[in-house]
């Protein structure tokens, strides 16, 4: 659910500073945040997915171990 909720609010930082605050607009703001500041929020919430990201994967290494030698068996093993 975190890394949902991540990666929802990276994407909806990237399409606000696209389309609400583009780079020609200065002193610009949407929901009281500058630009440069949901530039921040972005690239926070982009290094939280990541660290999540990886303790998911290490919370979960030995079952995508297991998958991935049980899918390169040859038929013949099965």
């Amino acid at each position: 659910l975190a890394m949902f909720l991540a990666i929802i609010l990276i994407m909806a930082s990237a399409l606000i500073q696209r389309f609400k605050l583009p780079a020609t607009s200065i002193d610009a703001t949407f929901m009281y945040l500058y630009r440069y500041e949901w530039a921040t929020i972005h690239l926070w919430t982009s290094i939280v997915l990541g660290v999540l990201l990886i303790i998911h994967l290490i919370l979960n290494w030995e079952w995508i171990v297991t998958m991935f030698k049980f899918h390169m068996k040859s038929p013949r093993d099965l």
